[in-house]
């Protein structure tokens, strides 16, 4: 199970609006107690803050108190976090399917690449330049069970700009 939190500052200033900022953190701390207990399951949650714990975005305030939130979280929960740096382009992949997956298919994952190329091969003409490129395939099987795009996505929306 992947649980995925996007884009929490912007969450945290609507649910202040309610007087909810204290019960976030609280809702936080339960999650994580419930998902370090859960086999195959992770947390991911986004925050646009850099190194330092600064934010410079619209949500800024919002995304300090929640960098802040969470390392008082972590020494009090004593759950274990692994914090990517979305810039290392392997290391999300392999975070996230150690997690959530005790063992992958190797011979399913060649089945279902392979799938995906042919497909590919069959309306190249219809892929973009990006869609066509040579290092697809050995792209998807770093990532799979996860669509390399899917990553991409994902560490393109937490990459923080260092």
């Amino acid at each position: 199970m992947l649980i995925v939190l996007d884009e929490l500052g912007e969450y945290l200033r609507k649910v202040q609006q309610m007087d909810g900022r204290d019960q976030l953190a609280a809702f936080m701390k339960a999650l994580f107690t419930a998902v370090e207990t859960t086999p195959n399951a992770a947390v991911v949650y986004t925050l646009a803050v850099q190194a330092g714990g600064k934010s410079v975005d619209a949500f800024a305030a919002e995304n300090e108190f929640l960098a802040s939130a969470m390392l008082e979280l972590e020494s009090v929960s004593g759950r274990k976090a692994t914090i990517l740096n979305p810039t290392k382009d392997d290391e999300t992949a392999k975070v996230i399917r150690r997690r959530i997956f005790s063992r992958i298919d190797d011979d399913r994952a060649a089945e279902v690449i392979g799938a995906y190329k042919a497909l590919w091969n069959t309306h190249r003409d219809s892929l973009s330049e990006e869609g066509r490129r040579p290092s697809a395939t050995e792209e998807f099987l770093l990532s799979y069970p996860f669509h390399p795009d899917m990553l991409d996505t994902l560490t393109s929306k937490t990459a923080n700009g260092d």
